[in-house]
Parts: structure tokens; C-alpha cells; sequence
């Protein structure tokens, strides 16, 4: 009977050794996405919307988006994931801050504002907490 016990405590030790090399491992990854502010939005007119200026971004071929930030299930739970958006662009203000651009219902999800790394299509992020940048 004496095996059979050790086996099991082995079994057990491994086991509990794993579910904490997981949790680690998921949280360290976690600490290390980019941290994203969200912003909104705001209806002006017929699919005409205002969004903050530093939503707005450009690819390397000069068309502007917008990226959204769509909640998806992924292996640990759900994650919140960049998805690109183009847009036409009909004016920036830069004195408030603010671009109008058209597009289509632009006020369905929240878009990724200022971001403390560049950020790309499909990328997964972590929102700003409350106080910090």
C-alpha cells in the first residue's frame, strides 16, 4: 500500500505544481499587454461621427481606421482584441482634439484611444485603470 500512497502524493505534488506554473504564466502575460484608454464615439449626423484625435490612426499606405476593441473568448477566459475599422476622414481639428469621420454605426463598440505601445490589428490589450495613463 505504501507505493500506492506515494504515487498518489507525487501525482497530487505535480499537479498542484502545474495549476501554479499556469497561474504565473496567466498572469504574466496578462501584465505585460498594452494598456489601452477607450473612448466613445459621439453621433453628429447622417453615419458622421466625432472621435478623439488620438483614435485616429493611419496605415503604411496613408488609409485611415479606427480600432475597435471587441471582447472574444480565448483559452484563459475572454480577452479584448484590436479589430480594424476604415474610415474617410472629413475633418481633424487638432486645437480640440477631435476628428469627424463617416462610417457605419461607429457607436457600436469602444474604440482604442491613447495606448502606451503602437498597437495593431488583432492585438490583444488591457484597458487603462482608473488614475493611471
Amino acid at each position: 500500500m505504501k507505493p500506492v500512497r506515494l504515487m498518489w502524493g507525487v501525482c497530487a505534488l505535480f499537479f498542484v505544481l502545474m495549476a501554479g506554473v499556469t497561474v504565473f504564466s496567466v498572469r504574466r502575460d496578462y501584465a505585460r499587454l498594452p494598456q489601452v484608454e477607450l473612448v466613445l464615439a459621439r453621433p453628429e449626423g447622417d453615419n458622421t461621427y466625432t472621435v478623439p484625435l488620438a483614435a485616429v490612426r493611419e496605415d503604411e499606405e496613408g488609409r485611415t481606421f479606427l480600432l475597435f476593441v471587441l471582447e472574444e473568448d480565448g483559452p484563459w477566459g475572454k480577452e479584448y482584441v484590436c479589430r480594424r475599422a476604415f474610415l474617410k476622414p472629413l475633418r481633424l481639428d487638432p486645437e480640440e482634439g477631435t476628428a469627424l469621420v463617416a462610417g457605419q454605426d461607429l457607436c457600436r463598440y469602444p474604440i482604442a484611444g491613447r495606448c502606451e505601445s503602437p498597437l495593431a490589428e488583432g492585438r490583444r490589450v488591457r484597458f487603462v485603470t482608473e488614475g493611471r495613463p
